[in-house]
C-alpha cells in the first residue's frame, strides 16, 4: 500500500512539474500574443477557428481514447499486455479513418462553419476564417495519434510524455511570434502549430515503442472494438456538446464587438492555468488508479482515493477562487497589459475572468466525479450531465449577455457546470459506484488548525508580493515614467521565473510530505537536495539567456522607449545574476512548511519580499538614487539566502539524525 501511494505521489509531483513548465510557457505565448497582435478581430479569427478545431477532435477521438484506458487495463489483467496492444492498434486504426473522414467534411463545410463560430464576420475576414478552418482541421490525425499513444502509456502508468505537449509547442510558438510576427502576422502561428504537433506526435511515438507498436489493422467484428465504440459513443456526444458551450460563449462574444472573443480567451487561458494544472494532473492519474480499484473490487481504497482528492481540491481552490474575484483587473494587468494589448482589453478580460473564478471549486470537483463514472465505464451520465450543461449555458449566455455582457457569458458557463456537477454527483447514488457520504468531508478545529499551520508561510509570501510591487512603484515614482514601466516589467518578467520554481517547489513537497510522514527521512534529504541542484541548474541557464538576452527582452514589452530599456535592461541583468540562489531559499520553505515547522517557514517567506526588499528598496534609494532601486532585489535575494541556510540545514541534520538512530535501532 505505502509504495502504491508513493508511485502516486511521485507521478502526480512529475506531471505537476511538467504541467507547469507547460502551463507558464502558455501563458508567456499568451502574452506574447497579446502583446504582438493585441484584442482585435484577425486575433478574434485565429483563436476561433484554432479553439473550435482543437476542441472538436479532442471531443471526438478522446472519448475512444479515454474508454480505452480503463479497457486496456482490463485485458492487461486478465490477459496479456500484448492482446491489450492490439485492440489499441485497432482503435488507431479506426482513430485514422475518422480523422481522414473529418478533415474531408472540414474543407467542405468550412464556410458553413465560419457562419456558425462567427455570425458577424463577412468579406475578407469570412474568407479568412475559412481558409484557417481548413489549416486547423489537420488537427485531427494529429490527435487520433497523440491521443492512442497517450493512453497506452497512461495505462502502463507512464503519464509525463501525453503532458509534454506545451513544454514542445509553446516554445515554438513564442520564437514565431517574436521573431516573424512583423513580418509574417498572425499566420506565424499556424505553422508554430504545425511543428509542435509533429514534434509532439514523434516523441509519443518514441516513449511507447516498447510498450506498443502500431500495425494497421480494422476488424469492426473484434468484441473489443465493438465494445469500446459502443462504451464511446456516450462519451463522444458528452464531450461534442461540452465543447459547444465554448462555440456558443464565442458566437456571441462576436455580438459584443471585435475583440472580445479574444478576451474572453485570454481569461479563459488565466482559468485554466489555475486550475488546469491541477485538475488535469489528478484527473489523468486518478482515472487509471480508479480503474485500476473497479478491476480488482477495491471498493474502500477507490472510496478513500477520492475523498482525499476532493477534499484536497476544496481547500486549495476555494481561497483561489475568492483571490480571483477580488483582484481580477490587477491580474490582468500584470499578466496581458503591454504592446498591442490596452486598457479596454483588460478591463473586460478582467470581468470574464470573474465569472470563470466563480465555479472554480465545484468545476474542478466534477472532473473528479466524470473519471469516477467512467473508472465504473459508465458513459451515459457525464453525457447527460454535458447536454443539460450546453442547453443551461446557451440560454444563460443569451440571457446574461444582454445585461452584464463579457462577464454574463463567462458567469453563465460556470453556473451550467456548477448544474452539471450536482447532476453528475446525484447520478454516484443510482448504482454501479461508490456512494458519496458528505461526512467524510466535515471540517474540524483541528483540521483548519493544521491548515492555518501549513497555509500562513505561503499567506505571508503571496501578501508581501503584492506590498513590494506597491513599496517599488512608489520608489521608482520619483525618477520618471520611465522608471515605473522599466521596474514592473522587470518584475513581470522576473515573475515567470520566480513562479515556475516555487510550482515545482510545490512538486516536490508531496513527496517530502509523504516520506516525512513514513519516516523516510534520508529520502526526504536526497529528495530535497536533488530539487535544490535542479533548480539551480536550471536557473542559472535561464539567468544567463537572460543576460545575454536582456534588452530584447525589454523591448518586447515597450520598444519605443530607449530610457525604460536602459533601466530595465540593468535591472534585469542585476537580478538575473543572483536569482539562482532563490533555488535553495524557495525549496527551504516548502520543506520546512511541508513538515509543519511554521515558525521558521513563515519567516523564510516572507524574507524575499517583506523582510529585506522593503526595508532595501527605501534604504538603497537614499542611498544610491535609481541605482538602488535597482540593486534592491539581488541584495533581498542573497541575504534571503543567507538566513535560509541557518534555517534549514540544523533541520536537515536533525533528519540525518534521526535517520542514522531508526537504523541503529533496527539492528
Amino acid at each position: 500500500m505505502a509504495e502504491k501511494k508513493h508511485s502516486v505521489l511521485t507521478s502526480a509531483s512529475l506531471i505537476v512539474m511538467v504541467m507547469l513548465a507547460s502551463k507558464l510557457l502558455g501563458f508567456v505565448r499568451q502574452v506574447v500574443i497579446a502583446a504582438a497582435f493585441g484584442s482585435g478581430a484577425e486575433t478574434d479569427l485565429y483563436f476561433v477557428s484554432s479553439d473550435f478545431m482543437i476542441s472538436l477532435s479532442g471531443a471526438l477521438l478522446s472519448a475512444l481514447s479515454t474508454a480505452l484506458v480503463a479497457r486496456y487495463i482490463e485485458i492487461s489483467v486478465k490477459d496479456s499486455r500484448k492482446a491489450a496492444g492490439k485492440v489499441a492498434s485497432q482503435m488507431l486504426s479506426l482513430f485514422l479513418l475518422i480523422a481522414a473522414a473529418c478533415i474531408a467534411l472540414t474543407c467542405l463545410l468550412a464556410p458553413q462553419l465560419a457562419r456558425l463560430l462567427s455570425p458577424t464576420v463577412t468579406g475578407d475576414n469570412a474568407a479568412r476564417l475559412v481558409r484557417y478552418l481548413r489549416f486547423f482541421s489537420i488537427t485531427f490525425v494529429f490527435t487520433a495519434f497523440q491521443s492512442i499513444y497517450a493512453a497506452v502509456l497512461n495505462a502502463n502508468d507512464r503519464y509525463v510524455p501525453g503532458k509534454l505537449y506545451g513544454v514542445v509547442y509553446n516554445p515554438i510558438a513564442i520564437g514565431c511570434a517574436v521573431l516573424l510576427s512583423g513580418r509574417f502576422g498572425i499566420r506565424v502561428l499556424l505553422w508554430a502549430y504545425l511543428a509542435g504537433n509533429l514534434l509532439q506526435t514523434l516523441l509519443l511515438r518514441q516513449c511507447s515503442r516498447r510498450i506498443f507498436t502500431f500495425r494497421p489493422t480494422l476488424s469492426l467484428r473484434n468484441e473489443n472494438v465493438r465494445y469500446l465504440v459502443q462504451l464511446s459513443i456516450p462519451l463522444l456526444l458528452s464531450n461534442l456538446f461540452l465543447q459547444l458551450n465554448g462555440v456558443v460563449d464565442k458566437a456571441l462574444c462576436s455580438y459584443l464587438g471585435a475583440g472580445f472573443a479574444s478576451n474572453y480567451q485570454y481569461a479563459y487561458t488565466l482559468e485554466q492555468f489555475v486550475t488546469g494544472t491541477i485538475t488535469a494532473t489528478l484527473s489523468l492519474i486518478l482515472l487509471s488508479r480508479y480503474s485500476t480499484y473497479v478491476a480488482e473490487h477495491d471498493t474502500e481504497r477507490l472510496t478513500d482515493e477520492f475523498h482525499r482528492s476532493v477534499s484536497g481540491l476544496v481547500l486549495l481552490l476555494a481561497p483561489i477562487a475568492l483571490l480571483a474575484c477580488l483582484f481580477s483587473a490587477d491580474l490582468v494587468r500584470i499578466v496581458y497589459l503591454r504592446g498591442e494589448f490596452d486598457a479596454a482589453a483588460a478591463h473586460y478580460t478582467a470581468q470574464a475572468l470573474v465569472g470563470f473564478a466563480v465555479g472554480f471549486p465545484l468545476v474542478a470537483i466534477r472532473e473528479m466525479l466524470i473519471r469516477l463514472h467512467f473508472a465504473y465505464q459508465n458513459t451515459k451520465m457525464p453525457m447527460l450531465s454535458n447536454i443539460a450543461s450546453v442547453v443551461l449555458n446557451a440560454a444563460l449566455s443569451i440571457l446574461l449577455a444582454r445585461y452584464i455582457g463579457i462577464l454574463g457569458i463567462a458567469l453563465a458557463t460556470s453556473l451550467s457546470q456548477v448544474v452539471s456537477f450536482f447532476l453528475l454527483l446525484n447520478g454516484t447514488r443510482l448504482g454501479g459506484n461508490i456512494r458519496i457520504h458528505w461526512r467524510d468531508y466535515t471540517p474540524t478545529l483541528a483540521n483548519f488548525r493544521e491548515i492555518l499551520r501549513g497555509g500562513v508561510p505561503s499567506l505571508a509570501r503571496q501578501s508581501l508580493n503584492s506590498l513590494a510591487t506597491v513599496c517599488l512603484n512608489l520608489a521608482s515614482g520619483g525618477y520618471g515614467d520611465a522608471a515605473i514601466a522599466a521596474m514592473s516589467i522587470v518584475t513581470r518578467v522576473m515573475m515567470m521565473t520566480v513562479s515556475a520554481i516555487i510550482g515545482f517547489g510545490q512538486g516536490f513537497q508531496p513527496i517530502c510530505g509523504f516520506n516525512y510522514g513514513a519516516g523516510l527521512y534520508e529520502r526526504v534529504r536526497r529528495a530535497f537536495w536533488f530539487c535544490v541542484r535542479l533548480c539551480f541548474c536550471v536557473l542559472v541557464l535561464v539567468s544567463a539567456a537572460a543576460i545575454a538576452l536582456a534588452p530584447q527582452i525589454i523591448s518586447l514589452f515597450l520598444a519605443a522607449d530607449p530610457q525604460v530599456q536602459e533601466i530595465g535592461t540593468l535591472a534585469l541583468r542585476l537580478q538575473c545574476a543572483l536569482i539562482p540562489l532563490f533555488a535553495f531559499t524557495c525549496l527551504s520553505n516548502m520543506m520546512l512548511q511541508t513538515m509543519g515547522i511554521a515558525g521558521r517557514a513563515t519567516v523564510l517567506a516572507m524574507a524575499r519580499q517583506g523582510l529585506f526588499f522593503i526595508p532595501a528598496v527605501w534604504v538603497l534609494e537614499h542611498a544610491f538614487g535609481l541605482l538602488g532601486v535597482q540593486m534592491a532585489q539581488p541584495v533581498a535575494d542573497v541575504l534571503s539566502f543567507l538566513l535560509a541556510i541557518p534555517l534549514t540545514l540544523p533541520v536537515l541534520r536533525r533528519l540525518r539524525e534521526s535517520e542514522a538512530a531508526k537504523k541503529v535501532s533496527k539492528t
